[in-house]
């Protein structure tokens, strides 16, 4: 009688030695779990993501913007950082979408697009910027900017005018040199030549004879005039979809 009770109260105890082992494995496991699933500081990666890019989106979208066109745009804000899901194929990538606002330097225009795409590398900490065409928009006109109403003088060319143009004075010699921006506002263009009042001003170019330089969307081409800003009252520009005449 003695022997039995006492095996049974053996096996209970190696039972609830066991249960106990389980239990203690699997709450390990759990906490394993969700150290790996968050920093050591316990907020979630998605939302260490989140503020990385709020601290350095604004840069790394600076420096897209002066990869595709040199000291053209600046940067005047980066908001409303949403985060979306993150990469199936690369657990490392975070998807967010943000608004995003820029000033174009020579006519103070205000551009951008609202909900465009951006991502965080987790494991590198780096904050990845793309610019859409959508996002070379004009969302509000600075006061007193130059016209960009063009008139057509080929005829069978294009009905809108598939360039803006822009003009600031010269660093160096704001009164005697003039900087003429020219920007596509199509996929692809054909620029051949510019002539400032009709010829009077001298335009600052190193194109050879016979030659063109290609403009794709959004792309900028910048040439001197010698003389200064406020003398300027006429522009032609030669493009393969016809010769457009500004009036600034």
């Amino acid at each position: 009688m003695h022997k039995t009770t006492f095996a049974l109260l053996l096996i209970c105890g190696l039972s609830l030695q066991a249960c106990s082992k389980t239990e203690h494995a699997t709450t390990a496991a759990a906490s394993q779990a969700q150290t790996e699933a968050t920093p050591p500081s316990g907020i979630p990666l998605s939302e260490v993501g989140k503020m990385a890019i709020e601290s350095n989106g604004k840069a790394a979208l600076q420096q897209l913007l002066d990869q595709e066109s040199p000291n053209t745009y600046t940067v005047t804000s980066v908001n409303n950082v949403k985060f979306i899901n993150q990469d199936q194929n690369n657990k490392g990538l975070y998807n967010y979408t943000w608004n995003i606002r820029f000033k174009e330097n020579a006519t103070q225009n205000t551009l951008g697009c609202d909900h465009t795409d951006i991502l965080w590398d987790s494991d590198k900490n780096e904050v990845g910027a793309s610019l859409k065409n959508e996002c070379m928009n004009v969302l509000e006109e600075a006061q007193n900017a130059p016209s960009n109403t063009a008139q057509n003088t080929s005829a069978g060319a294009a009905q809108t005018s598939p360039i803006r143009i822009s003009l600031e004075p010269d660093v160096g010699q704001p009164d005697y040199y003039t900087n003429v921006n020219i920007q596509s506002t199509v996929d692809q263009l054909n620029f051949y030549g510019l002539s400032v009042n009709r010829g009077n001003c001298q335009v600052m170019s190193d194109f050879k004879p016979n030659t063109y330089k290609i403009l794709h969307f959004g792309s900028v081409l910048k040439l001197g005039a010698r003389c200064r800003r406020d003398k300027i009252i006429e522009l032609t520009v030669t493009t393969d979809q016809g010769n457009w005449t500004f009036n600034p």
